[in-house]
């Protein structure tokens, strides 16, 4: 098994002093970021789309083995809601492509509203995506509420050999059993709330990860998340101490 461990960006200024050197200077912080993870969620191209000059550069700063999962913008996901949005794909995988061996999974955020009506919009996004590119969905809380439309949707993913990004914070917890793999590819965001049981829910994640690889799932991409402007450090050495044991 592989596994690709990161956070949801780099940019995090108070690391400097501690998991960054002091003087460190911003444009040098994703070099140094990959000298620690192997992984990053990339969600400017949720905000901005996907520039090839701006991937190309960040690429030239890691080394081949750095994975970048971009987000799918939203103008597909959120404003055209899966739909008329051919163009928008096409600029969108044409710029990641520009990744080459550092492009991830790609990750689908859907939208708040997502339903019933929207599954037909989804089957047919997931099939203009062509094999060579990889992708997970995030379903959000009223889905997952929803057990009709979680159970379709998560057929709709298997039928497409799309991926399951489950996100384990405090609204979405207990819903965590009614998810399933739908592909290869395990993609978990892990909300961290600069709490004690934060540690107990990564023990609990790394049971799960021993279990997957056990039964020989290829590879696992977990991200920590982070409450504003409380970017700890403890809970990532924490999580590091535990993930050199798939290395």
């Amino acid at each position: 098994m592989k596994l690709y461990f990161g956070c949801s960006q780099w940019g995090y200024e108070s690391w400097r002093g501690s998991m960054y050197p002091e003087k460190a200077a911003s444009g040098d912080l994703l070099r140094y970021y990959s000298k620690i993870f192997n992984a990053v969620e990339l969600n400017p191209t949720f905000y901005n789309g996907a520039d090839p000059s701006a991937l190309m550069r960040w690429k030239h700063k890691v080394d081949e083995n750095f994975r970048f999962c971009p987000k799918v913008p939203k103008r597909i996901s959120h404003e055209k809601k899966l739909s008329d949005i051919e163009n928008d794909l096409d600029d969108f995988l044409i710029g990641i492509n520009s990744l080459g061996i550092n492009l991830g999974v790609i990750f689908l955020q859907l939208n708040n509203f997502f339903g019933e009506a929207d599954l037909e919009s989804l089957n047919k996004f997931l099939g203009m995506v062509p094999d060579n590119f990889r992708i997970s969905v995030e379903p959000r809380i009223p889905m997952l509420q929803d057990s009709d439309l979680l159970g379709q949707t998560l057929s709709i993913l298997k039928e497409n050999n799309a991926g399951i990004v489950i996100t384990d914070s405090i609204e979405s917890r207990e819903f965590a059993n009614s998810l399933r793999l739908t592909n290869h590819t395990a993609f978990i965001r892990f909300i961290s709330y600069s709490h004690e049981t934060d540690y107990s829910r990564i023990d609990e994640w790394f049971r799960q990860i021993k279990k997957w690889r056990e039964k020989g799932l290829p590879e696992v991409y977990f991200f920590l998340h982070f409450p504003v402007e409380q970017h700890e450090t403890n809970i990532v050495e924490y999580f590091l101490s535990k993930a050199e044991y798939f290395y």
